[in-house]
């Protein structure tokens, strides 16, 4: 489908002067907003499945009940990619409801340039939940040691995914962190701003944010490991903390696919399997140990990055944080 033709157009004329380039809508739609790299990427390939499952069907003036069939579909709630371990598996409900915010975006914008319906209004894509009232669950401490004692430190490879999964379990960060992050990004404190104790800070983009604002604090769980991956790899500033060593892509910054393919992959081969167990499982981790321990509710939320406070409050929550650094309650 390379043209969507109005509603109210009964003779489906691909010439027709009414109908609209495809190309041209979406080169004016991601114009008008202000989105990051990451969700452009998504919001192109959703609208880019989307259209292609209305051009497989013979579908050229979509309506609401065309959505609504999409969503039912199996190019809707199965995965895609081929290339995938995950292919031709469920697709998670966050990603299904990131699919249709594209999509829903997309058409709000046409009703407002009134150029098409908002044929989405109304159409809600609903989340699984699990026992506990979440889709994925959280690893134990006895999967985190499997899952780690698992892995094969001879070859660089595995040196670099134990550490990436040991960065994970002691910091809580999210795939998307790890994707971003730099070796410069590892910095010691400055003791006479933060009053921290000489703690190994390891700054992070934090998910939606353009700038490197947040931290985590690096202990005896991750640190050792990351300097094992560095040094055998002979990396310096500014490289990419964590990178591909395959022949193919030999030297590239791993893709957030590309370390969720290994996070599940070396899950697989630690035997942990159940339901709703995925890399942001690891994270759940960090936040349950923490619970668990009884660490204030406040610590935990600076920690993970849950919190909005304004920036004026940044050196306050500072100081209290590195008082008794959370990550260093956990253990594996």
């Amino acid at each position: 489908m390379t043209n969507l033709i109005p509603i109210d157009n009964q003779q489906n004329n691909q010439n027709d002067p009414r109908s609209y380039s495809l190309e041209d809508l979406f080169v004016k739609f991601f114009s008008s907003i202000r989105i990051s790299e990451e969700t452009h990427r998504m919001y192109k390939y959703s609208l880019d499945c989307f259209f292609k499952w209305l051009k497989d069907e013979n579908i050229n003036t979509p309506t609401e009940e065309h959505v609504i069939k999409y969503v039912d579909s199996d190019r809707f709630n199965k995965n895609k990619a081929e290339n995938s371990v995950n292919f031709g598996k469920p697709v998670a409900s966050a990603t299904q409801a990131m699919y249709m915010a594209a999509i829903r975006r997309f058409f709000k914008w046409l009703n407002v340039k009134k150029v098409y319906p908002d044929i989405t209004d109304g159409i809600e894509v609903l989340k699984e939940k699990s026992d506990g009232g979440y889709a994925r669950k959280a690893l134990q401490k006895h999967e985190i040691r499997l899952l780690l004692d698992t892995i094969d430190t001879t070859k660089i490879v595995g040196i670099r995914d134990y550490a990436i999964v040991s960065l994970m379990a002691g910091t809580g960060i999210r795939e998307i962190e790890v994707h971003r992050s730099n070796i410069e990004d590892i910095k010691m404190s400055d003791n006479d701003i933060m009053n921290n104790k000489g703690n190994v800070l390891f700054f992070i983009q934090r998910k939606r944010k353009k700038q490197k604002e947040g931290y985590v604090v690096l202990t005896d769980n991750a640190l050792p490991h990351i300097q094992n991956y560095l040094s055998y790899r002979k990396a310096e500033p500014p490289d990419p903390l964590f990178i591909t060593h395959g022949n193919k892509s030999k030297g590239k910054r791993m893709s957030i696919k590309s370390i969720q393919d290994m996070i599940y992959e070396r899950m697989k081969q630690s035997g942990i399997k159940r339901p709703g167990i995925c890399g942001h499982s690891i994270r759940h981790f960090f936040g349950n140990q923490l619970t668990e321990k009884g660490v204030p509710i406040k610590k935990i939320q600076l920690a993970l990055g849950h919190s909005n406070q304004a920036t004026t409050e940044i050196y306050t929550k500072d100081i209290d944080r590195l008082t008794d650094p959370v990550e260093k309650q956990i253990e594996f």
